[in-house]
């Protein structure tokens, strides 16, 4: 009944927007001086976030599934990692940057038959 194929988006174009930029956000405003509860939020989001996108990517290209399970388990919530702010930083740069480009790439692409459909 809820087991995973009724949940499972069939192509990247079934997610939602939100699925990537949310994290972005996150990310980028995570270079910012913040309280840390603001960082265990950040974890919490790319971490749901990445073990989606994984998922939902994982029948179309193993490379980008890869990537973000490798990113889910960087920033998992409950067994954490902990670096410096100095090391961070960089990291979640280059997260966010990920998580663009699997937007541009491949979350954001429309199907051709629904463009330009003209009715005959």
């Amino acid at each position: 009944m809820f087991g995973p194929s009724s949940v499972r988006a069939d192509t990247n174009n079934d997610l939602p927007s939100f699925v990537w930029l949310i994290p972005i956000t996150l990310l980028l405003v995570a270079l910012l001086a913040l309280p840390d509860a603001y960082y265990t939020l950040l974890r919490l989001a790319v971490f749901v976030s990445a073990v989606v996108v994984a998922q939902s990517t994982s029948s179309k290209s193993v490379l980008w599934s890869v990537t973000f399970i490798g990113i889910a388990l960087l920033y998992n919530p409950v067994l954490t990692i902990h670096f410096t702010r100095e090391i961070w930083a960089p990291i979640n740069i280059v997260t966010a940057t990920l998580y663009a480009a699997h937007w541009l790439v491949v979350g954001r692409k429309t199907p051709r038959t629904q463009v330009n459909a003209m009715p005959q």
